[in-house]
């Protein structure tokens, strides 16, 4: 099981890109100087840790962008977005053998984008988003969920991902969680997001490749 931005995608800056330009068209939209915008964006940063910090619906209305700007933005610039190094090769590696899932924070339709350009949507089983749980990791709603739709028993899966909320999240569900510190995050137009965990995983991998050797040893 997977978290997706910064694990098994690269959207470091196809999410800096929709934020500049949804702000070039929050601009046109209020007359407001592109500081101002900024300004909003910079606000945007209360809503961490919700489901709205991930809601580019709310992101528009909260910076004065038209609402169906981020779907404009997003589908025009998903070539930005890239598999993280040895993704797709450690996915095929490893479906073989297990059921594999992805597990994001992202609304359902920036969730399916993201899967099928980067062509992960074919290596994968299950994925859930946001909305089929109404909630966000750390709360292990989604990872439950997912293992739910696997016909597997949450404390026979593994969860890897990049951040310390996705560590909290995987034991909390009761799974065996591995860290991959990438040090890629979507959100460093808003705020600095801390990738180190408060919690301890039960392991550490600096390459996706190294998995399915470390899955071999549980």
């Amino acid at each position: 099981m997977f978290d997706l931005d910064g694990t098994l995608v690269d959207n470091s800056e196809y999410e800096r890109r929709n934020i500049e330009m949804l702000v070039e068209e929050a601009v046109r939209a209020t007359g407001a100087t592109r500081d101002e915008v900024m300004r909003k964006v910079k606000e945007y940063r209360v809503f961490r840790g919700t489901p709205l910090w991930y809601d580019w619906r709310h992101f528009c209305k909260f910076i004065g962008a038209p609402e169906d700007a981020w779907m404009r933005v997003h589908r025009e610039n998903v070539h930005l977005l890239k598999p993280m190094p040895e993704a797709l090769e450690t996915l095929r590696a490893l479906r073989s053998r297990y059921g594999l899932a992805v597990v994001s924070d992202a609304l359902r339709k920036v969730l399916d984008i993201k899967l099928e350009v980067t062509g992960i949507s074919r290596l994968v089983d299950v994925s859930v988003s946001q909305e089929e749980t109404g909630a966000v990791k750390p709360d292990p709603s989604g990872l439950l969920k997912a293992s739910e739709m696997l016909g597997v028993e949450p404390g026979d899966c593994v969860f890897v991902g990049n951040m310390g909320d996705d560590v909290e999240a995987g034991l909390r569900a009761g799974m065996i969680t591995v860290f991959y510190p990438t040090g890629i995050s979507g959100h460093t137009m808003i705020i600095e997001v801390v990738e180190t965990p408060n919690v301890r995983p039960h392991h550490v991998i600096r390459r996706l490749g190294e998995l399915p050797e470390l899955l071999g040893r549980l």
